[in-house]
Formats: structure tokens, sequence, C-alpha cells
């Protein structure tokens, strides 16, 4: 029996970083280019910023109501929290470094994940007016890094 809980684990897990995937790729290398494209670097960014923090929120949505830990932040938190009340360990002086830096590569990388990485509520149950602030800085600053990043990609390859 704690094979099949390890398998379905798996399977949430893996289901999880699939659907967030296909979405991520589908946005940032389809839909992202071809609102630069049409709209140029200021539209486009405009456009795509709101639609991202729609997404976003969407997806934040959906993983408080399934009430499923799927990518084991909701875990790593709770030992980030335990450790960092013992100041002397090694994992606990990593952690209180970096938010910085971790907040930015997380925010470029998904803001999805950056804000479910920072947010403080553990038990799914919606965003505090903190977690709403992380969201849109997130969003915020994976936008301001992406928007010029697709189009001097676009320039580069001279579309």
């Amino acid at each position: 029996m704690k094979n099949k809980s390890f398998i379905n684990r798996l399977g949430i897990f893996l289901g999880g970083v699939f659907a967030t995937k296909i979405s991520a790729y589908t946005f940032d290398y389809l839909l992202y280019p071809f609102a630069i494209y049409h709209l140029g670097l200021k539209w486009g960014f405009v456009v795509m910023l709101i639609l991202s923090f729609g997404i976003n929120y969407f997806l934040i949505f959906l993983y408080d109501k399934t009430k499923v830990d799927i990518f084991g932040f909701e875990k790593l938190k709770d030992l980030k929290d335990k450790t960092s009340k013992d100041k002397t360990s090694l994992l606990a002086k990593l952690a209180s470094t970096g938010y910085v830096i971790t907040f930015i590569v997380l925010s470029f990388y998904d803001p999805f994940f950056a804000t479910l990485w920072f947010r403080k509520s553990t038990k799914f149950d919606g965003m505090t007016k903190r977690d709403w602030r992380i969201l849109t800085l997130s969003t915020v600053i994976g936008n301001l890094l992406w928007a010029p990043a697709v189009f001097g990609a676009l320039k580069l390859i001279n579309v």
C-alpha cells in the first residue's frame, strides 16, 4: 500500500509538472512572440502582462482548490521554517540568504512558482494581501525580463 501511495504522489507530481510546462511553453514560445510581433514591444508587453497575471492567478486558484501539494513547495517551506529556527545549521543559513536573487530567478522562470514559494499560506486557503503583492511583483519582473528577450530574439532572426 505504501508503494501505491508513492506512485500516486509521483503521478500527481509529474502530471502537475507536465501541465504547467505545456501551458508555460505554449504561452512563452507561441503566444508571447505572436503578441510581441503583432503588437510591438510596448503593447505586446502590456497585453501579455495582463494575460500572464490572469493565468498565474488561475493556476494558484486551481492549486488551492485541489488542496494537493503537487510540487512539494509546502513541504519544502515547512522544512525551511523548521531549519530557520536553528540558526547554526547550514540549511538555515542557505535558506536565510539570497531571497531577492531567488525571487528574481523564480519570477523569470515562472511567476506562478515564485508566488507559491514566497507566499505565507501553506493551507491552500487563498491569497493574502501579501500574496497578491508577491504575485503582482513576480509577474511584472517575469514580463520585464521576458518581453525584451522575446523582442530581441525576433529582431535577431529578422522577423
